[in-house]
Formats: structure tokens, C-alpha cells, sequence
């Protein structure tokens, strides 16, 4: 299912790039495939899009785990 939900939140955050929740779930679909380098990217911009306070200590917490 991490396949299927990359190529979800993958779509969804291209036509809106701008949702940090999506780019969240991106990264974490990402890092569940071993994709540490695009999650890591996909956190950093959820970051940039000022995600909830919750989503963001998550993102922040991810980002510290990823080596």
C-alpha cells in the first residue's frame, strides 16, 4: 500500500503544491519506501507551507530520524 499511497499524495500535492499536509503524507510515504532523500525533501517543504502545530512537531521529529 506505500506504493499506492506515494502515487496518491504524490498527485495531490503536485495540483496543490501549497497543502503542507499533503506534502507531510508524501513524506511519509516516501520514507516508508526507503526514499529518505525525497522525504526529506517533502518534509522541508511542508515545513515551508506552515503545516499544523501537530503535523509540524511530527515533520520535525521525522526529519531528526532521517540519517
Amino acid at each position: 500500500m506505500t506504493d499506492t499511497a506515494a502515487r496518491l499524495f504524490g498527485n495531490v500535492a503536485q495540483k496543490d503544491p501549497e497543502n503542507a499536509t499533503y506534502r507531510y503524507h508524501l513524506g511519509v510515504a516516501l520514507l516508508q519506501k526507503g526514499e529518505k532523500n525525497k522525504a526529506r525533501t517533502e518534509f522541508q517543504a511542508a515545513l515551508t507551507k506552515k503545516p499544523q502545530q501537530a503535523d509540524e512537531k511530527k515533520i520535525r521529529e521525522l526529519l531528526a530520524g532521517i540519517s
